[in-house]
């Protein structure tokens, strides 16, 4: 079975950059559902997995997604693999950074996991430091760049709030 990798990482997403447009990060990630039937589904197993499988969110079913996660100055684009076939792409969404209400990080020794909203829309995803097998090594220095990108955009947003 073939694993995410770095040329599949560049091809799917520079397929979606905007003409004059360049990202300052591209890292693997895994986009967690934030409905909550999912965590609820979790707990039973593969009939949780099929009940899951009939609710929807942001990325299609509510399940655990991988992804390969781009950022520009404007824009957070998503290229979703397919469940079954990693080197093929399952849909791509694009969010535009202006739109950010609310963010969150967590960073541990092992992952970053971040939490955006997106006016009513809330994205979750999770950034492992290292992916095994694969040639995908930049990893943590990507959760390093996006942990400080959300920090500053955190600290703007709680000022702009603060001020009004």
């Amino acid at each position: 079975m073939k694993r995410a990798n770095t040329q599949d990482m560049n091809m799917m997403l520079n397929g979606m950059l905007t003409a004059g447009d360049n990202y300052n990060v591209k890292c693997f990630v895994q986009v967690v559902p934030t409905c909550p039937i999912y965590y609820i589904s979790m707990y039973f197993g593969a009939l949780g997995a099929m009940i899951g499988g009939l609710f929807q969110d942001e990325f299609g079913s509510a399940r655990i997604h991988n992804a390969y996660l781009g950022l520009t100055n404007n824009v957070m684009n998503f290229a979703v693999l397919d469940d079954w076939k990693v080197d093929q792409l399952a849909m791509t969404k694009t969010f535009n950074l202006a739109n950010i209400t609310k963010v969150r990080c967590n960073d541990s020794r092992r992952a970053l996991t971040a939490m955006v909203w997106f006016g009513k829309t809330k994205i979750k995803f999770t950034l492992r430091k290292k992916v095994r097998k694969t040639d995908l090594n930049q990893q943590a220095e990507c959760a390093t760049i996006i942990k400080n990108y959300f920090d500053q955009l955190a600290a703007m947003l709680k000022a702009q709030k603060k001020a009004a």
